[in-house]
């Protein structure tokens, strides 16, 4: 039998880890996205949930630019991060400037809504 505990352990990692993915509220009524891609240039992941499947896909060009497309479930919010490169980083939800705030390498967006949504900053 392949399907060991202790074999598919790691699995967890991906979600939790490289995709960020972890609940900030009990049931995912509330979301963290925060990827931490590395080198990785591209990965992409769907989730489940109670409330639904959350996705998430990033493109990544280390200190270049980075996008993230989401989508996260109906009555559920998220809390995202992108990395933060410098002070006059370019950064868009949905292809409008939105404001950040910004947490150590991390630009963070409060609140982000249900729905799909795409993410991206750059240089």
């Amino acid at each position: 039998d392949w399907n060991h505990a202790w074999g598919a352990a790691p699995a967890n990692l991906i979600p939790r880890k490289l995709m960020g993915i972890e609940p900030l509220e009990p049931g995912f009524k509330k979301i963290r996205i925060k990827p931490q891609p590395g080198n990785l240039k591209h990965a992409e992941i769907k989730h489940p949930t109670i409330r639904g499947a959350v996705k998430a896909s990033f493109i990544n060009r280390p200190n270049e630019s980075f996008r993230l497309e989401v989508d996260i479930p109906v009555n559920t919010t998220a809390k995202v991060y992108l990395p933060f490169y410098s002070e006059k980083q370019i950064f868009h939800m949905d292809d409008r400037p939105i404001s950040y705030k910004r947490e150590g390498n991390f630009s963070v967006i409060e609140n982000v809504g249900s729905g799909k949504h795409v993410f991206s900053v750059s240089r």
